[in-house]
């Protein structure tokens, strides 16, 4: 039987199914509510999980050079700089650059 993460009762009730999509592939998740809490969740149906077959991103270090702050970045080149003070799109140039 399904627990609900929120209060861990087990009074789910089912509410519909949804498809998502993961690498052009179709998967259904089962939604359910806890009738306590109210907690909404999902739930692969048919034992698809794509959440498996996906491996863990890889981190990058990456250095502002602006503002010298240090972050680990799932893209190789971010956009901008991960500091909230300084979030320049030109972290990758010197300041005299």
């Amino acid at each position: 039987m399904l627990q609900c993460p929120g209060c861990k009762s087990e009074k789910l009730r089912k509410e519909g199914s949804i498809t998502r999509w993961k690498d052009r592939k179709p998967y259904q998740l089962q939604r359910y509510r806890c009738k306590d809490c109210g907690f909404l969740t999902t739930r692969p149906l048919n034992g698809d999980n794509p959440s498996k077959d996906i491996p863990p991103a890889v981190k990058h270090p990456v250095k502002c050079l602006k503002c010298g702050y240090q972050w680990e970045s799932v893209k190789i080149h971010p956009t901008r700089c991960a500091n909230p003070k300084c979030r320049s799109p030109y972290w990758d140039k010197g300041k005299g650059e």
